[in-house]
């Protein structure tokens, strides 16, 4: 993919301009209404990127990796180790649960073992890779496969081959950063390219602003001469001037060597008019607008500014001084 877009996908600092892969709608997610009880539906809910069922694996994104071990920690911290059978993140259908005992355990387990290899449970978990039909157990003629009905067990990921692309190789997952994240100014170059006039003069101001409560001198300079020197000197220079510090930029030495030459690190383009809001279409759909009423409102007048309000899917909210029924 650095060959196409000029970076790695996996890198969550990058973005893709909507200009080189445009948006697509993939569906619609309704909101319809709150939950019954808030403690068991919404308090006692587990969200946890690493529960998929077999067949679905994970990316080499290091995010998504920190976040399978995170969200674990922290779910099993908050509400133990049996956390997916309470009724909010239970499955709706029978699965081969491995865990074993714990408090709050209300699953009966009638297998013996929840380890792989074993002698007893038809050596259920079991990879796929290793399935033997010798292995199945027989029940009227028709195996019974344990875990997911639609396999005989579940399947691992293999290594990748190439270890400077990827975070694995070919003897399994290994902890590192590609050399493809080191490209570090392209893209905030390109999001600075792309705003609007008032826009930057926002983002000047807001460096300016932070910047002024760091006391040492010296790193301020370091981040305006090493950071925003690199992404744009205009802007780094502008900067200086508001923090008090003289302008000295010290800009990214790229040799053959380097990533950056080596993999084409770049933006995938130099400016990408859909990042400012300037650009964006302005819509009254979807906001909120209060309506106030107080005695001697003309009726007439109130339905039709909430039927013209409404054609426009403004949501509104009628509101008045007191509870009391407002006198037309």
């Amino acid at each position: 993919m650095c060959e196409r877009f000029g970076f790695d996908l996996n890198d969550s600092t990058k973005m893709l301009p909507e200009e080189v892969v445009p948006p697509r709608e993939l569906g619609r997610l309704v909101l319809n209404r709150n939950t019954d009880n808030f403690f068991a539906e919404t308090e006692q809910s587990a969200f946890h990127p690493g529960n998929v069922v077999p067949g679905i694996g994970f990316s080499n994104d290091p995010l998504l990796h920190g976040r399978l071990f995170s969200y674990s920690d922290a779910q099993t911290y908050r509400l133990g180790a049996n956390r997916n059978q309470l009724p909010i993140n239970a499955p709706k259908c029978p699965i081969l649960y491995n865990a074993q005992e714990g408090a709050s355990q209300m699953y009966i387990k009638r297998q013996i073992s929840n380890y792989f290899p074993n002698l007893r449970d038809s050596n259920a978990p079991i990879p796929t890779d290793e399935t033997p039909e010798a292995n199945w157990e027989y029940a009227e003629n028709k195996p019974i496969t344990h875990g997911c009905p639609f396999s005989r067990g579940f399947h691992t990921f293999p290594g990748d081959k190439n270890f400077e692309l990827s975070l694995r190789t070919v003897l399994g997952k290994v902890r590192g950063k590609p050399p493809t994240f080191y490209e570090h100014f392209a893209q905030a170059t390109m999001f600075w390219n792309s705003l609007a006039d008032w826009e930057k003069s926002h983002v000047i101001s807001a460096f300016a602003f932070e910047l002024g409560a760091v006391k040492d001198k010296e790193v301020r300079g370091r981040f305006i001469n090493r950071i925003l020197a690199n992404i744009d000197q205009d802007l780094a220079q502008i900067v200086s001037v508001r923090a008090g510090v003289p302008y000295n930029p010290q800009l990214l030495h790229i040799d053959d060597d380097h990533p950056i030459r080596k993999y084409n690190l770049r933006a995938p383009i130099h400016k990408s008019p859909a990042i400012s809001m300037g650009n964006q279409p302005y819509t009254p759909a979807g906001r909120k607008c209060a309506i106030y009423c107080c005695n001697g409102i003309v009726k007439s007048n109130l339905d039709a500014l909430r039927a013209a309000l409404t054609k426009l899917k403004v949501v509104i909210e009628v509101i008045a001084v007191s509870a009391t029924p407002v006198k037309t």
